[in-house]
């Protein structure tokens, strides 16, 4: 912002420091764009840096006419902050979530006051998935916009959550809901911190989830780059806090839970909001893999098992691309390849043992019964390595009945039994990807 930038050292009343310390931080940064100093690690100083874009600054009088007027801006604002602050604190946090009724969430959806407690009862009942208190999960939610209708957030946006915090750190709310209040806007941005307690986090997907639901319900969509509610950030937001703890969930059936919930005209098919709002989050789930990981592997995983578990999808997303960066993975995909060509146009994996006439078919099915349960069992665990470490054994016996029978046998019995027999272990391999979609190369 400066072309000749030149720092000055400035002060505020040392009596001002009584302040929440983010208050006079988030101020002095966001508004005043100047650098405090901190005495000690979690002890900030009166003391503050201000850039100048004067070059006589350099002089000690004109910096301290600079330092003066930072001083009486800085000074100005802390005292006003000072009295909004004393004043809030005149009412609990839930008194100044009474006044959220009057204020409107969006159109069709209605008040503040309606959202706070939808998300509060979704949160109270996600809270066992979690492994978080429904009590207190339901607590927090219950005042989690809060001090929204504060003079603090009014004068000072950038400290909700903060000020509802410190508000219900005051009022000797229960547990660890104080700060659950105050994480729950977390993450607010990509790379952001995520929430540290059980019970912030599950408010936080509460709130998300409600947010993406209601909008969607109420027929509100991204349209290119126009996305005002942020709807975008939301369903990001809501990932990382899916994919932060390892639960296995159903991602349908979580948002199919919050439109329940959500505001909606009389008579939507809520049905078809429910597929559009899936396809709109797994849509930013599928940006986010190819952000990390090459597209053909995260377009192969996709199209494998069809599950929406965030968590094993990225497990085997990962998986996939750790084994397609070996030398092995080249023959290994040739295969099954090869394989999933053959079965493309005969989906029953069912087949006759006693009918088999070769060595080969008989071979590939005791590795099939051998390898195939051992990986299901390392997938239910999230080890895809492991099952893709098992299931690319059975190259060697596919491989083996390509050379030493005709799949395509002209007897339609015969031909169909081991259409069977490969299309059971296409399927076995499907579970984590289908490599069909991927290249030849």
């Amino acid at each position: 912002l400066v072309e000749w930038p030149v720092t000055v050292t400035c002060s505020f009343d040392e009596t001002l420091l009584d302040l929440p310390p983010r208050l006079l931080v988030e101020s002095m940064r966001v508004h005043q764009r100047v650098f405090p100093l901190w005495r000690s690690e979690d002890q900030l100083d009166h003391h503050f840096l201000a850039v100048t874009n004067n070059p006589f600054a350099t002089d000690a009088e004109t910096a301290r006419i600079i330092a003066a007027g930072n001083a009486k801006v800085i000074g100005a604002r802390f005292h006003d902050a000072r009295f909004f602050y004393a004043d809030d604190r005149r009412k609990t946090l839930e008194e100044h979530g009474a006044a959220l009724a009057s204020m409107r969430w969006i159109r069709g959806g209605g008040t503040m006051a309606d959202k706070q407690r939808r998300v509060a009862d979704l949160a109270a009942s996600l809270a066992p998935r979690f492994g978080a208190d429904p009590d207190l999960a339901g607590r927090a939610g219950a005042l989690c916009k809060a001090d929204l209708a504060t003079q603090m957030v009014g004068e000072f946006p950038e400290l909700q959550g903060h000020v509802g915090r410190l508000l219900a750190e005051l009022g000797g709310e229960p547990g660890d809901v104080p700060l659950a209040i105050e994480e729950h806007y977390l993450p607010r941005f990509s790379g952001d911190a995520l929430p540290t307690t059980a019970t912030g986090r599950v408010v936080a997907i509460a709130d998300r989830l409600d947010t993406l639901a209601g909008c969607f319900a109420c027929g509100i969509r991204v349209k290119g780059s126009n996305d005002p509610l942020a709807l975008r950030r939301a369903a990001i937001g809501l990932l990382q806090l899916l994919l932060m703890g390892g639960e296995r969930i159903d991602l349908g059936e979580l948002l199919a839970e919050a439109l329940t919930r959500a505001p909606h005209p009389e008579g939507s098919d809520l049905d078809a909001v429910a597929r559009d709002l899936e396809a709109f989050v797994m849509a930013r789930f599928t940006a986010w893999l190819k952000e990390r990981h090459d597209t053909e592997v995260v377009e192969a995983v996709l199209a494998g098992s069809g599950d929406r578990d965030p968590v094993a999808l990225r497990a085997r997303v990962e998986a996939l691309s750790a084994l397609a960066a070996t030398p092995a993975f080249g023959p290994i995909k040739a295969t099954f390849k090869r394989a999933l060509g053959l079965v493309k146009d005969h989906p029953d994996p069912t087949c006759d043992v006693a009918a088999f006439s070769a060595d080969a078919e008989r071979a590939l099915h005791r590795a099939l019964l051998d390898l195939g349960p051992r990986a299901e069992a390392a997938e239910a665990a999230l080890d895809y390595p492991a099952a893709l470490a098992l299931l690319s054994e059975l190259k060697a016996p596919v491989d083996r009945l390509f050379d030493e029978v005709m799949v395509m046998a002209e007897d339609p019995a015969v031909r169909a039994n081991r259409l069977g027999l490969l299309r059971s272990v296409c399927e076995a391999f499907r579970r984590v990807a289908d490599l069909s979609v991927m290249s030849a190369e």
